[in-house]
C-alpha cells in the first residue's frame, strides 16, 4: 500500500509540474508573439516531424534553437544532441547573423574533420576535446543577444507573412 501512495504522489506531483509548466508557457505566449509563434512552430514539428514546416520555418527554430542551447553551456552543449549544424547557420545568417552562422559552419567542419568516425563519435570526441571555458565559436553566438534575436526574428516574420500566418503583421 506504501508503494502505491509514494506512486500516487509522483504522478500528481508531474501532473502538477506540467500544468505550472503549460500555464508559464501560455503567460509567455501571451505577451510575446515571438515566443507564441515559435512554440506553436516547436509544437508542429515535434507532433508532425520538421518536415511539416516550410523552409522559412524550419530557418527561424533552427537558429532560436541552436541559440538557446548554446547560450546555456556553448557548443560543448550542443554537441551532447544531436542536432545538426548547417540548418542552424542557414537560420542565423538569414537572420543577419553571419558572425554566429560562420561559428556554426566552423565546429560543423571540424566534425567533418574526422570521418573515420560515426557521427555520434565525433560529437563524443569534440565534447571531450573541448576546453573548459568558452571557444571563440561560443563567443560568436554569445554576442547575439535573445533580444537581438527577438528582434530579427520578428522582423523575419512580418517579412514572410505566408510562412508566419499566425504572426501578427505591421
Amino acid at each position: 500500500m506504501l508503494a502505491w501512495l509514494k506512486a500516487l504522489r509522483w504522478r500528481l506531483s508531474g501532473w502538477l509540474t506540467l500544468r505550472r509548466h503549460r500555464a508559464w508557457l501560455a503567460e509567455v505566449a501571451a505577451r510575446d508573439p515571438v515566443q507564441r509563434e515559435i512554440f506553436a512552430l516547436a509544437g508542429v514539428a515535434d507532433a508532425d516531424g520538421i518536415e511539416a514546416l516550410t523552409a522559412r520555418q524550419r530557418l527561424v527554430l533552427d537558429a532560436w534553437s541552436t541559440h538557446g542551447i548554446v547560450q546555456n553551456g556553448g557548443f560543448r552543449f550542443f554537441l551532447e544532441g544531436d542536432a545538426p549544424l548547417q540548418p542552424a547557420a542557414d537560420g542565423l545568417r538569414a537572420l543577419g547573423f553571419p558572425a554566429a552562422a560562420g561559428a556554426c559552419e566552423r565546429v560543423r567542419a571540424a566534425l567533418a574533420g574526422r570521418p573515420e568516425l560515426t557521427e555520434r563519435a565525433r560529437r563524443d570526441a569534440a565534447h571531450r576535446e573541448a576546453p573548459d571555458g568558452p571557444t571563440p565559436e561560443d563567443l560568436a553566438l554569445f554576442d547575439v543577444t535573445g533580444e537581438a534575436l527577438r528582434t530579427a526574428v520578428a522582423a523575419f516574420m512580418r517579412g514572410h507573412p505566408r510562412d508566419f500566418p499566425g504572426y501578427p503583421a505591421g
